[in-house]
């Protein structure tokens, strides 16, 4: 099992917290929510891959890398993070990934790859008439410290 990388610098997650990727405030505790992505808040997909690994490792899963990023978060067509922005205590208090299923590329063979695929076998009238009217949510943490 490698070891859990350093934290991100608060300074620098903020920096990438910006007014385009503010979603809007918490009904309840004055906190944030924010929907980046890896490719226009690297940093932040970094510190979010290193509170998924602790909260999942904390209760008996993670993967075992430094980070838990997988090739889903990754790219321009990557899923989209919520996340949950404490800014009194600045840090981020929890999150879930998600895609639009309405945009996912379809391969050669008709088949769609999202982790939830992997998971169940979609047929194609479900691919066609379905996937493009839902959304695929994942990878919710809220770190251990709340």
């Amino acid at each position: 099992m490698k070891p859990i990388i350093p934290p991100i610098s608060v300074e620098t997650i903020y920096s990438e917290l910006t007014q385009d990727r503010f979603f809007r405030k918490t009904n309840n505790g004055n906190n944030e929510i924010y929907i980046v992505s890896d490719h226009d808040s690297p940093n932040v997909m970094l510190e979010i891959g290193r509170l998924r690994e602790i909260t999942f490792r904390d209760s008996g899963g993670g993967t075992g890398k430094s980070t838990d990023i997988d090739d889903f978060d990754r790219g321009p067509n990557g899923f989209k993070q919520l996340i949950v922005w404490n800014p009194e205590d600045k840090a981020i208090m929890g999150g879930y990934r998600f895609i639009d299923c309405n945009n996912l590329p379809i391969d050669e063979n008709g088949k769609v790859h999202t982790p939830a695929a992997k998971l169940f076998h979609y047929s194609d009238q479900f691919i066609k008439d379905f996937i493009p009217k839902t959304i695929e949510l994942g990878r919710s943490f809220v770190q251990p410290f709340y």
